[in-house]
């Protein structure tokens, strides 16, 4: 027990003092609404030329608020997290889920540039399509590429 207290509930109540006052000062509000944890764990996903300027409003995901910890089952950071989300269902492979958490292209100007994040954000599943079936069913485009042509 530290000499500055007398007992326990001393020792705590100063604790949590300390904890609302460093809240308050870093938030530089003193609502608890605006002490949430994803207001201190927001995501930025940047494309290698969209850091800086005019280029980082139109190629990267910045400032998005976020729940989890390295420790968590979302498991993210500012500056850390999963680039893909695969959850396997051997029962039905079509049932399976695969999110990339950038989307399929990282090509601006692509429709499959960033198109998985709001999924992979909100936690919304993308079923991927294994058996014949499901690929034919899910299919909107078709790339065909011929060896030695």
């Amino acid at each position: 027990m530290p000499a500055a207290y007398k007992n326990y509930d001393e020792l705590l109540a100063a604790a949590a003092d300390l904890a609302v006052t460093n809240l308050a000062e870093q938030t530089k509000s003193g609502r608890v609404e605006d002490w949430a944890w994803q207001c201190f764990n927001s995501l930025d996903m940047f494309h290698p030329l969209g850091h800086h300027g005019l280029l980082k409003r139109f190629l990267s995901i910045t400032d998005k608020p976020q729940a989890g910890t390295v420790y968590s089952v979302r498991a993210a950071t500012k500056h850390h997290g999963p680039a893909m989300r695969f959850v396997g269902n051997p029962g039905n492979w079509d049932e399976s889920i695969l999110l990339i958490s950038a989307g399929q292209s990282g090509q601006p100007g692509s429709s499959h540039y960033s198109d998985q994040f709001s999924y992979w954000y909100e936690g919304k599943p993308v079923f991927a399509a294994f058996s014949d079936a499901a690929q034919a069913n899910a299919r909107r485009h078709a790339l065909t590429l011929k060896p030695g042509s």
